[in-house]
Formats: C-alpha cells, sequence, structure tokens
C-alpha cells in the first residue's frame, strides 16, 4: 500500500484518524514556532506515545515528518518532546517558558539530572529554575555558556575554524540554510551552532557514511 499523505489522504484517515489529525496541526503551527513551541511539542509527543508514525507504515519519525512535508527534523522534534516533558517535571509552568525564545528552551532542557547532576534532583531543579529566571535578560550564546558550565564543560572546549570558500557558494547555500536554522531555532543562535545542527542533521541522514 502507498503511504503518501498526498496520494492517499482518505486512506489515512480510515487507517488512523488522530495520526492525520496530529499531521496537519504540525503543518499548521510549524511556521510559528517561537508562538507555538509547546503545542508543537504535545503533538509530537502524542506521536511518539502512540506510535503514528508506525501505525503509517513509516520506519521512523523523522520518515514520517519528511513525507508530511514539515519543515521538522527528528532532532529538533526530539528536543521539543525534552522541553515539554522536562517542564512538566519539574512543575515549571507553561505560561512561565512561553516568552523565551525556543533556543533557550532548547539549551536549558538540555540538562539532564542523571547525566549532568548525578541524579541530586534538588540540584537540577535549582539550576534548571535558575536559569529559567536568568533567560530573558540574557542572550543566548551567554546562557548556553552558563548552561555548558553546568555540564562541566569548560569554555576551552570550543574550538575556532576558518575555511575559504567561492562566493556564490556562501551566499547562495551556505548563508541561506545558516539564516533557516537560526530562524528555526529562535532568536540568538549564533553562526557556529546553525552550522553543527546542519551537520548533525546531515550525518544523522540515511545517507550518512
Amino acid at each position: 500500500m502507498d503511504f503518501s499523505f498526498n496520494n492517499i489522504a482518505a486512506e489515512v484517515q480510515q487507517l488512523s484518524p488522530r495520526a492525520a489529525v496530529v499531521r496537519d496541526s504540525l503543518k499548521k503551527l510549524q511556521g510559528r514556532m517561537n508562538d507555538s513551541t509547546f503545542e508543537l511539542a504535545d503533538l509530537l509527543a502524542e506521536a511518539l506515545e502512540n506510535n503514528y508514525p508506525t501505525q503509517l507504515g513509516f520506519a521512523d519519525l523523522n520518515a514520517w515528518l519528511e513525507d508530511a512535508e514539515l519543515d521538522i527534523r527528528q532532532r529538533q522534534a526530539e528536543q521539543l518532546v525534552q522541553i515539554k516533558y522536562r517542564s512538566e517535571a519539574l512543575g515549571i509552568p507553561r505560561e512561565t517558558l512561553r516568552h523565551l525564545a525556543t533556543g533557550k528552551l532548547k539549551a536549558i532542557f538540555s540538562l539532564d539530572v542523571d547525566r549532568h547532576f548525578g541524579g541530586d534532583k534538588a540540584k537540577y531543579e535549582a539550576a534548571v529554575r535558575g536559569l529559567v529566571a536568568e533567560a530573558p535578560n540574557t542572550k543566548l550564546d551567554a546562557l548556553e555558556s552558563k548552561v555548558r558550565q553546568q555540564k562541566g564543560i569548560e569554555e576551552e572546549g570550543t574550538v575556532l575554524r576558518s575555511y575559504r570558500m567561492n562566493e556564490e557558494g556562501y551566499e547562495n547555500e551556505v548563508k541561506p540554510a545558516i539564516e533557516r536554522v537560526k530562524g528555526l531555532a529562535g532568536m540568538g543562535m549564533s553562526d557556529g551552532d546553525a552550522i553543527v545542527e546542519i551537520c548533525s542533521d546531515f550525518n544523522a541522514g540515511p545517507d550518512s557514511i
């Protein structure tokens, strides 16, 4: 059976009505990432919890997102779901977080209680709540630096690299790609972090070596 969303909309509705509703809702929200972070996260979490991609015959979430023509990659989807689960676990109200750019939320909730705090829940909660309180008046690069410190990553762990390329390639390919990723992530993402996102998505793709 051909499971293309575009070719068999009626069959999809019969097979899994809610999966199709979630797909359509994600399409409507994806252009408003900063305004709809938690609505997107709710829908993506539902898709993962109920195995909607598998219900519709896809190998994984990424294949489902691509076939549905959603401008969301699997890593980005997992980060949004992570924000939802971890903020809910700490009881942090959504209204406290809604005014923060998605990039800041991704940075803060990349902290893991077991991996970065040795299971010390009190210390973890204090760190996250502290970062949330500081975030409105802190630039993204400074906030990310604070998160790295909480993770025990020293600033000297960063690297400086320069590359030479032709002007046409930079203007037509590299620059638009960086700006697109920065636009999806929210205000304040650095060019370096955008390049890491692009490379991460490339390396996670089916054609990666």
